[in-house]
């Protein structure tokens, strides 16, 4: 039985330091934190130290804020990107992202090259998006909607509406076409 232990030891061994290689190749898609995770656990399941896999404690803090602040600037990116363009109401999603990510780097928007102000427009843009997307999914001719469907799209447009700071007309409907919508 310990043979057939040790063997899953060194497989758990090898495994953890490929996980640590995908890491050290940080990009905005890598999922280092994912990697990382992994490297922890096979460690621990090797019963082996970071160090006997050529790393430690300090870098694998320092592949996390190198890959959370590359997280932050490829949704930055995209987020500025999609701005007036179709797949707008994504912006919302990205700028979500973004915040969860700018918390775990350690750092403030102005480091990464956006105000809040820009952050506060392009979350006003998307909302306003999203109110869109869920007007036309309603609107939608020929869509069977359930009652319960519908109130939620309401929900969702009023919210996107609210958060976008617009008008139902900015959105391309009244508030007598919505009503009338909504009856059914």
């Amino acid at each position: 039985m310990s043979n057939l232990k040790s063997v899953e030891d060194n497989k758990a061994k090898a495994e953890a330091i490929d996980w640590l290689k995908h890491a050290r190749k940080v990009s905005p898609t890598t999922g280092v934190e994912l990697h990382i995770q992994y490297v922890r656990q096979l460690v621990k399941k090797a019963g082996c130290s970071l160090e006997e896999i050529g790393t430690s404690e300090q870098e694998l803090k320092q592949l996390l804020l190198v890959g959370y602040t590359a997280e932050v600037n490829k949704w930055i990116k995209l987020a500025r990107e999609t701005a007036g363009k179709k797949g707008e109401d994504n912006i919302v999603y990205f700028l979500r992202h973004m915040n969860e990510n700018v918390e775990k780097a350690g750092h403030d928007l102005a480091y990464f090259g956006i105000s809040e102000q820009e952050v506060a427009s392009l979350f006003k843009k998307g909302n306003k998006a999203q109110a869109k997307s869920w007007l036309r999914i309603a609107k939608k001719k020929g869509a069977k909607h359930t009652r319960e469907e519908m109130e939620r799209f309401k929900i969702y447009i009023r919210e996107y509406v609210k958060k976008a700071g617009c008008t139902l007309k900015d959105i391309g409907t009244s508030k007598k076409e919505f009503a009338k919508l909504f009856l059914k």
